[in-house]
């Protein structure tokens, strides 16, 4: 999951477009891309979005950060192996 959030953070972030002259934030997945936005969508849930960043309060010995990096599902299914499939979790 590590690898997959860094992955996913840094495509975001890093891509041309995604801040306005001021540094906020600009709607879109991969740099400003209005016309995905649904109507409801605001600046706010831009932010909202930023809980992808809550690991960084787990203690840096959590497995979260000390386990070794693994390849992800999507990087494993498109190398070809055989998966099962995803479903719900419940209690």
């Amino acid at each position: 999951m590590r690898c997959a959030l860094d992955a996913v953070i840094r495509r975001t972030l890093d891509a041309p477009g995604t801040w306005d002259e001021q540094g906020w934030l600009l709607p879109g997945l991969a740099g400003h891309q209005p016309g995905l936005m649904e109507r409801y969508i605001s600046t706010g849930s831009l932010y909202l979005a930023s809980t992808a960043f809550l690991p960084l309060g787990l203690p840096a010995d959590d497995p979260f950060w000390s386990a070794p990096d693994l390849p992800w599902t999507q990087v494993r299914a498109w190398r070809g192996e055989d998966l099962p499939a995803d479903h719900a979790l419940s209690d």
